[in-house]
């Protein structure tokens, strides 16, 4: 009975989730023709119920079990619903894709719940080999997302160019955890903080690796250069995925990382913010002149994670619920790009040229894809000048000493300003479009729900920030002590 309340308070949505991936594994090994319609409703109510799981959890009965491999509190469960929204996203714009799948529909479907589980156990990790495990259950199912397409050669092309690359990053983060085992005798994340000093520099060293490592997951500075090649060669829906769910993943782990295991190992945050800088300006100056729409999407991907990786490494309570509140805004502004991309064509070759004068025969598409690009790049109004200003507000109130820092973003908002218009421009202008694409009435659903969530969420920002304030101030005045286990 206490198992069962234990599991009820602190990891049910998980629960519901490895469910769901057992149950279209076992569809996919009974029946090789499965109804795709079926699956799609059975993906979507397996991921609204685990959605449903993380409003009422109950964090004063039991907030650790297995151990102390997994922590329970607010901060993950935010995280939880960021990656809960995204798979729902992720399934509804798969919908029209699975439908052209000859076979294989449900073993595509259990690799994105398999990755969504993956996501959602690494940002609640509170141990290393928890980490570990659930960073390699989110790579491999996105590595065989990525390559599923297995007679598309750009599909497979893009699988290794992943692989390799996430194979590399994890061998960083696996050396990295070897040091900081050494130095502590354990994974427990607090046992190792309990162990660490700035002035150990074994201690700094694996703090490095470990965060490096991991930007892969977060397209990020060293480990950026696979989001180009990854987002235009596989599916469209996956690379939409791929540019949300993993990297909101991630971002839970590092604050977890910084604000536990190195708060005591001070020279980490100017590191992270070094990385944050060069990620910002490597994807702002790649984007620059990018012509192609799925390369733009990465390198704005790269450049959008930049942003959060600055109010990450500031450290404070009001730096992390300004990262909050941004990573809340680019789940909806993102998929709302991808989507009236996919509505405009599926292709991977989509140019500039190609949706000149798009709004004038794929409004619906055009419009939501203008209103995304904008809030993006932070017109006034919209959720994204909301989020932008509260990271310009963060780093104000941090302190004088920060003020250049402060500059620095806004050279990439205002960089990031030509290429969001240029687009802009393009789908404006009388112009002939050679995009024949059907439309899907799944996709425009999310697009649509996307695009209306960023235009109106704008005026109710208040609240975002208000409950990402709240998260933030209970998650910083809680860390986990000793004391819990």
């Amino acid at each position: 009975m206490e198992l069962f309340f234990d599991i009820k308070n602190t990891i049910l949505p998980e629960v519901i989730v490895s469910a769901g991936f057992l149950c279209v594994f076992i569809f996919c090994i009974l029946s090789r023709s499965l109804n795709k319609k079926f699956l799609f409703i059975f993906n979507i109510v397996v991921l609204l119920a685990a959605f449903l799981a993380t409003l009422s959890p109950d964090f004063s009965f039991s907030n650790y079990i297995f151990s102390g491999m997994t922590s329970v509190c607010s901060l993950s469960f935010l995280f939880k619903q960021m990656i809960l929204v995204g798979g729902i996203f992720a399934v509804l714009l798969s919908e029209r894709y699975v439908q052209s799948l000859q076979k294989y529909a449900g073993e595509y479907y259990a690799l994105l719940l398999s990755a969504i589980l993956g996501g959602m156990l690494l940002s609640c990790s509170d141990n290393f080999v928890m980490m570990t495990v659930a960073l390699e259950l989110l790579g491999i199912s996105s590595y065989l997302l990525c390559g599923f397409s297995k007679d598309d050669r750009f599909s497979v092309e893009a699988m290794m160019k992943y692989f390799v690359v996430g194979s590399v990053a994890s061998c960083v983060v696996l050396y990295g955890i070897s040091l900081l085992y050494g130095l502590s005798g354990s994974f427990q994340f607090e046992a190792v903080a309990q162990k660490l000093d700035a002035g150990n520099y074994i201690a700094v060293l694996g703090g490095v690796f470990v965060i490096s490592g991991l930007c892969f997951k977060l397209a990020a500075v060293p480990f950026y250069n696979w989001a180009s090649d990854v987002y235009r060669g596989t599916s469209f829906p996956v690379a939409a995925f791929l540019s949300v769910v993993p990297k909101v993943a991630a971002f839970g782990l590092l604050i977890r990382l910084l604000s536990v295991v190195f708060n005591n190992v001070w020279i980490i945050y100017p590191f992270v913010a070094i990385i944050a800088v060069l990620t910002m300006f490597v994807g702002n100056l790649l984007a620059f002149r990018e012509k192609n729409l799925r390369n733009l999407m990465a390198y704005s991907s790269i450049a959008q994670g930049g942003y959060v990786l600055c109010m990450i490494s500031l450290g404070s309570a009001l730096s992390i619920s300004a990262a909050l509140f941004y990573l809340i805004a680019y789940i909806f502004m993102n998929f709302c790009a991808w989507g009236g991309i996919g509505l405009l064509s599926e292709e991977r070759d989509v140019t500039f040229d190609s949706v000149r004068g798009a709004v004038y025969s794929k409004p619906f598409a055009s419009v939501c894809l203008i209103i995304s690009v904008l809030a993006l790049s932070g017109l006034p109004f919209s959720i994204g000048f909301f989020s932008k200003f509260y990271i310009f507000q963060s780093v104000a109130f941090a302190g004088f000493v920060l003020l250049p820092f402060l500059f620095i973003i806004l050279i990439n908002v205002f960089l990031s300003f030509y290429y969001y218009f240029s687009l802009v421009r393009q789908i404006v202008l009388p112009g002939y479009n050679q995009l024949s694409q059907k439309n899907g009435i799944k996709i425009k659903i999310a697009t649509l729900f996307a695009a209306i969530f960023i235009v109106f969420s704008g005026f109710f920002s208040f609240w975002f920030i208000e409950y990402s304030q709240k998260i933030s101030m209970e998650y910083m005045s809680g860390i986990v002590t000793s004391e819990n286990y």
